[in-house]
């Protein structure tokens, strides 16, 4: 059988989660599939599906456009990341969260977005000391205790895991947004679309071990997909 290139995007955290477990996984289980991953952030794939750069992407809150096809695959709880202090690892208010000065990404960003847009609902201001939209130098800025950070538990679960970081969960209301996996509705289908689309849902369980209780699996008459009567 030819072989068949295909694109997937991944955002930063998926990539160091997940990246390995994927490519391993469909040169094991579809041979012939040449998997080629992509990183980058949320928004960005969504735009490099729009353009035909990308085929797949597993992308969070990606907006429901008509030239998008998108299925939810789990809804997940962020997290404020500090330097470890006397409540280490208890969950936090919102609000309290806000009192922080913040690193957070570019306006457009996801995990921005939905901050802003939680704190307008509820009448408070993010104190936004940096915007960066690389994770690396997010971090970075947090382990020198400039600022605090609003993250995926899997950004930073190596640094928390180590000891050099403290991350908490965000309640009252908890910051929740959606895996989605997208592709554009203006291509071709895939020879392996139905298999490749198996195996990467099959690599989650690395995400859902991980994050643990931060980690809601969408049943599937809320994900998009449609339904077989």
């Amino acid at each position: 059988e030819s072989s068949e290139a295909i694109r997937l995007g991944l955002t930063p955290m998926l990539m160091l989660v997940l990246g390995p477990e994927v490519v391993i996984n469909v040169r094991e289980r579809l041979p012939q599939v040449f998997l080629s991953l992509v990183e980058e952030m949320s928004h960005v794939l969504v735009d490099g599906l729009s353009r035909g750069e990308i085929d797949l992407a597993l992308a969070y809150d990606v907006p429901d456009l008509s030239h998008l096809e998108r299925t939810a695959l789990l809804r997940e709880d962020l997290v404020l990341v500090t330097l470890p202090g006397v409540r280490k690892g208890q969950p936090v208010a919102f609000a309290e969260a806000m009192e922080e000065s913040l690193v957070l990404p570019e306006s457009r960003d996801a995990v921005r977005e939905l901050v802003i847009r939680t704190a307008r609902e509820l009448g408070l201001e993010p104190k936004i000391a940096f915007e960066v939209r690389s994770i690396p130098v997010i971090k970075s800025l947090i382990l020198r205790g400039a600022a605090a950070g609003i993250l995926p538990y899997g950004t930073v679960f190596e640094e928390v895991r180590g000891g050099k970081l403290d991350a908490r969960a965000i309640t009252a209301p908890p910051l929740r947004r959606t895996l989605y996996l997208a592709s554009s509705s203006k291509r071709a289908p895939f020879k392996n679309e139905l298999a490749l689309t198996g195996v990467i849902r099959a690599s989650l369980s690395c995400l859902t071990d991980l994050v643990g209780s931060l980690a809601h699996p969408v049943p599937p008459s809320e994900s998009g997909e449609p339904s077989v009567s």
